[in-house]
This record gives C-alpha cells, structure tokens and sequence, in this order.
C-alpha cells in the first residue's frame, strides 16, 4: 500500500484512465529503477513503453489527431510516473512541453501541421534550446543556419523530434528562430558529459553541439501571437513550472512511499524506542506524519496551480493579462515542491536506518533526483520576487522570465 493524494474528479473517463496507465507505469520503472541506474543504458525502451501506452499525445488536441487533455491531465500524469522514477517523468514532461511549441508560438493556426504529424507518427519530443548559446543567422530562402553548444539538454538522444531555439545574429534587439529538426540529424552531436552527475541520470541528458545546420523555411515556427519575441512565449515558463513542480512532487512521494516500505518489511525496533515492532516506534510515526501532512499540503497547491494554469492556456486568445499572477503561483508551488522535497527525500533515513543506506535499496536516487532538478533554477531569486509581490501587492514587479542576448548565461531548457 502507499499513499497518495485524491485526484480532482475528472471530467471524463479518459483522465481517470491516463492516470491509471502513469500509475501503473510508474510502478513497474519503480521496481527496476535502482538497477537501470547503475546499468546507465540510454532509455529507450521506458520511451518506448510511453509510445506503447498511448500517452504522447495526451496533449494535443483531438482535432488534430490527439487525446485533447488539458495541461492539468498531463501534470498529473507526470507526478505519478515520477513516483516511480523522476527520470522517466522528466522525459514525458519535456515531451509534453516542447510538443506545445508551435501552439505556444503560433495563436493562428496553432502551428496545427505540426502537432497533426506529431500525433500520426507519435513522435517523442525534446529541445535544444540554447538563446544564450544557440545562433541563427539568415540562410537562402527564408532559412536559417543554426550554430553553437547547449549543455543539459534532455532526452535527444532518445527522441524522434526536436524543438531547437536559437538567437537571431543579424539585427541589434533580441528576437528568437524556433525550428524542428529530426532529433538524429547528423549535424547535432551529442558530447556525452552528463556521466559525472549525481541525479536524473537516465534522462538522457547531455550537452549537444549544433554544427551549421540548415534549416529551412518549412521547418522554422511562424510568430503569431503576444510576446513571442524578444523573450520565452507567454505559458512557456507557467507550463514548465508545473510539469517540473509535478517531477519534484512526485519524486518526493516516491521517497516517501520506499522509505515506508522498508520500514515495514525490512527495519528492526531500535532498543531505546521501547516497541517490539518499528511500525509501533512514537517517533517513527511523527516523522511520517509530519512528512504526509506536508506532502499532502503542497499537492493541495499543486491541483490548485495546476488546474487554475491549465485553464489559462485553454483560454489564451481572450488576453493574458494575468500572467504574472499564474506566474506567482506556479513558482510558489514549485518552491514549495521543492523545500518539501528535499526535506523528505534527506530525512527519510534518519527512520530507517543506516542499513538503507545501501545501494542495493535506492532509497538514495529521490534526493538526488530532486537535489539535481532544483538546482536548474534560481529558486532564492524567485522568492525574493514572490516576497516583494507579497509585501508591496504589486505585479508590475514580478518577472520570472529570462531575458536573451547581452544578459548573463544560465541554464536553459
């Protein structure tokens, strides 16, 4: 048995269904997780399972050959693969995410052609998006050539399609080339670094370098829509905010889940604790109390965000006046996700024993998992700006997104 937050209702049987089959897989990557990690093979054949239980195009709507679930389906499918392994929830998460470029860039026609092929081929996405380190400079026919090196990119290796964001060259403002090139071009080289770290090492994640690639006129996304230049589209940030929220949740649910089966099956009473069973210990049982009143708490935030974001987007051609207070909460949560993470994913052994320490078990991975994800991001900055929003009630000041061209480099995805 492990403890889960309810689901919202679903409006259908088709999310309750999508969240069955997430569940269920991430049960089974949960099982063989610790040894695939030590394996250190490419996943190829857990992506391959995600083609196989339909889940790609969960997203994309059914008019154009998709499932049509919102970004509050797919959120929720990643927590509960994350469950069972972060890694794999982060591949689906960028899949989702880049998949939604053309939509995000092109209010039009929602770069329908597109997400048509992505759903009749059931390609598996993923990006290169490098504005500080990627350049597009103007090729013949309305072209681009694209050159440069991104480090932590994730899931090329593994995906069938890739969204690539490159800084324009030739003019003096900032403005961005979006392409899609197939995720095996011969002039994306992968550099294989990503060995030495800690976390999410099956995530196929490495650093690429993009050599002159051509990119044609067909190929490169249309910009029809508010903001799409000069910065990240409206939602790109507010969509990565959930679904890696979700990554960081849900790994945190997994450690929890692990750490409490140990205790049941393999933890012995500690001669001080005056119990005869582990399960009976007073101290044991306020820790994993503490830690699901917490857990349960920031997935009451998580359902809020990410319903109360999923409805913005499916309404994004009335305006998008209120980005910056979805933008408070999203980040809030995922600060939230975070702190909650990390403190549950490090203190689980301090019930369990030094005995899990061993590697054998992986009770380890969630913390590193979740160590390796938050450090993407900037976390103290982003509170400092939810601190300023909070004590001056103004969000004129707020801005979480990063700006491209002479600014300082940072991680990218």
């Amino acid at each position: 048995m492990t403890v889960s937050a309810k689901l919202n209702a679903p409006p259908s049987p088709k999310p309750r269904k999508w969240i069955e089959l997430a569940r269920a897989l991430g049960e089974e990557f949960a099982a063989t997780a610790t040894q695939r990690e030590r394996d250190n093979l490419p996943p190829h054949s857990e992506v391959q399972r995600l083609k196989d239980a339909d889940l790609l195009n969960v997203i994309i709507p059914t008019s154009y050959g998709g499932h049509g679930g919102s970004l509050a389906d797919v959120a929720r499918i990643v927590f509960e693969l994350s469950k069972g392994d972060a890694s794999i929830g982060m591949l689906l998460a960028f899949h989702y995410k880049h998949v939604m470029v053309p939509q995000l860039l092109d209010y039009q026609t929602d770069g329908a052609e597109w997400l048509r092929r992505s759903a009749r081929n059931n390609w598996f996405w993923s990006n290169i998006t490098g504005t500080w380190d990627l350049v597009a400079s103007p090729a013949a026919e309305g072209g681009f050539s694209i050159s440069g090196t991104k480090k932590m990119c994730t899931g090329v290796a593994v995906s069938d399609i890739v969204a690539v964001a490159a800084r324009r060259g030739d003019i003096d403002h900032n403005e961005q080339v979006h392409a899609i090139v197939p995720a095996n071009h011969e002039l994306i080289e992968n550099l294989r670094d990503w060995v030495d770290y800690p976390g999410l090492k099956l995530t196929a994640t490495d650093t690429f370098r993009i050599n002159d690639l051509l990119v044609g006129a067909d190929a490169i996304l249309q910009h029809n829509g508010p903001g799409t230049k000069g910065s990240f589209p409206p939602f790109y940030n507010e969509f990565g905010t959930i679904l890696f929220s979700a990554i960081i949740l849900g790994s945190a649910y997994g450690a929890f889940n692990a750490a409490a089966e140990y205790t049941r099956t393999k933890s012995e009473p500690r001669a001080w604790a005056g119990v005869d069973d582990p399960r009976k210990d007073q101290l044991t049982l306020y820790h994993y109390g503490d830690w699901w009143i917490k857990l349960e708490t920031v997935r009451a935030l998580f359902d809020r965000a990410a319903d109360e974001i999923s409805d913005a987007w499916d309404n994004r051609h009335r305006g998008i006046d209120d980005i910056k207070r979805l933008a408070v909460q999203g980040h809030s949560l995922r600060v939230a996700a975070t702190n909650v993470g990390l403190d549950v994913s490090a203190n689980i052994f301090g019930v369990t024993g030094a005995r899990s320490l061993s590697g054998k078990f992986g009770l380890d991975r969630f913390w590193r998992d979740i160590r390796m994800l938050s450090t993407h991001e900037p976390l103290m900055y982003w509170v400092r700006q939810i601190g300023d929003y909070a004590l001056n009630g103004d969000y004129a000041g707020v801005q979480f997104n990063r700006k491209i061209g002479n600014d300082k480099k940072g991680d990218d995805k």
